[in-house]
Order: C-alpha cells, then sequence, then structure tokens
C-alpha cells in the first residue's frame, strides 16, 4: 500500500506572504553523490520545514523569521560580545539592498 505525500503548501497564497518557496529546493541526487552537507544545506532543510510546519498551521513566515531571529540572538550570545552582535546586526542592515553593492566595496 502506498501512501500519497500531502501537497506542499504554497506560501504565496498566504495573506502577507512576501516570499516564495519552493519545496524540495535541495537536490536529494546531489546529496547522495556528496554526503557532507554544507551548514547552509543543513539550516535551509530545518527551515523550509518550519515554514511548511507554520503556514499548515495558519503562522505566517514573519512570525516564522521573527522566532527564528529570536534563536540567531541566543545563539550569537554564547560566544560573541553585545558589541559583536550589534556590529553583524548593523552589517545586514546597511547591505539589505540587493541591487546596491556592499557597502565595505569600492566602486
Amino acid at each position: 500500500m502506498s501512501r500519497k505525500r500531502p501537497p506542499a503548501n504554497n506560501l504565496e497564497e498566504m495573506p502577507g506572504a512576501v516570499c516564495k518557496i519552493q519545496p524540495n529546493i535541495i537536490d536529494k541526487h546531489a546529496q547522495k553523490a556528496n554526503p557532507m552537507a554544507t551548514v547552509r544545506d543543513i539550516v535551509h532543510k530545518h527551515v523550509e520545514a518550519a515554514l511548511a510546519e507554520a503556514a499548515a498551521q495558519n503562522h505566517s513566515p514573519d512570525t516564522v523569521a521573527r522566532v527564528l531571529f529570536d534563536e540567531v540572538i541566543k545563539l550569537y550570545r554564547i560566544d560573541r560580545t553585545a558589541a559583536d552582535i550589534a556590529s553583524e546586526l548593523m552589517a545586514a542592515a546597511e547591505n539589505l539592498d540587493a541591487d546596491e553593492g556592499i557597502a565595505f566595496m569600492r566602486p
């Protein structure tokens, strides 16, 4: 007896959703060829799952982002100073516009 997979949640249909999440972005065949996943691959997989689970319970991507942000701050506080964390956040804030060059780059 085969079980059907439930349809993936489409976040672009959610009110207030600002991002489009494509399910199964990580190529599972590529992971088999290279069993050493990058940290980005690992985190992406879990963020994708968290967004899907939250969407199934009618939570917005913004709410998920806020909770993830809280968790990031907790991780930073393990071995970073408040000034270092603030510097990291300021650098990220200064480079939010993808169309502009990164602030430390020369023209």
